[in-house]
């Protein structure tokens, strides 16, 4: 699971933040990362999710999966995506994000193998109005295709992380921009990623548009 650890000045006792279920105990984490916040400040700050990319610790021709785990104490988890080539989380625009309690947006990488092209994919995350607890997917916000139809058909060894050679592509997000690095092909694509908010019925809806920037 994660553990956050308190100031070094006080006991190192861990506080779990989130437990791995069952069906993730057998997975190889290749990537971490968290997102969205809880609306307190100073020591109560949290994260409300965390994006694990997991895959098979035997296998390394194993697809690389994506879950989302809440960060509430619930533990509920997820699965965006079983197939998926990269991922990150992606601030969504609030008025104080400092202040005010978010899910982060999930920014995915998957290869559409009808057509052999790398779709880049931003969706809202939401919690189950049932029990206002679980997360479940929301909207696909904006979608942009990874075109490489005007670049060398070359291909280089993806250099070696920590957990491996996967994820094929990494995905970073900084305030309104979204980078998309293929790294079998050495390509950087950048976008800048707006959002807008729309009112009706006394409920709020968002589309997203995708603007490449940098190639």
């Amino acid at each position: 699971g994660g553990f956050y650890w308190k100031p070094l000045e006080n006991p190192p006792r861990p506080r779990q933040v989130w437990k791995r279920s069952a069906e993730l105990e057998s997975k190889k984490v290749i990537t971490y990362e968290e997102g969205g916040s809880n609306g307190q400040s100073g020591a109560d700050a949290r994260s409300t999710v965390a994006l694990l990319l997991v895959s098979s610790p035997v296998s390394s021709d194993a697809n690389v999966e994506a879950y989302c785990i809440s960060m509430d104490g619930e533990s509920s988890q997820l699965l965006v995506s079983d197939d998926v080539q990269g991922a990150a989380l992606c601030r969504p625009p609030t008025p104080d994000a400092s202040s005010a309690y978010f899910l982060p947006f999930v920014v995915t990488v998957q290869n559409n193998y009808e057509t052999s092209q790398l779709v880049l994919t931003v969706e809202d995350l939401t919690q189950d109005s049932s029990d206002g607890k679980s997360l479940v997917r929301g909207v696909t916000l904006a979608s942009a295709i990874l075109d490489l139809t005007d670049v060398s058909n070359e291909s280089f060894a993806p250099p070696p992380m920590s957990m491996g050679s996967s994820p094929e592509v990494l995905v970073c997000c900084n305030q309104d921009f979204i980078v998309a690095v293929i790294r079998s092909r050495g390509l950087v694509f950048a976008y800048d990623f707006t959002t807008d908010l729309m009112e009706s019925g006394g409920q709020s809806t968002s589309s997203g548009n995708l603007s490449l920037v940098g190639k």
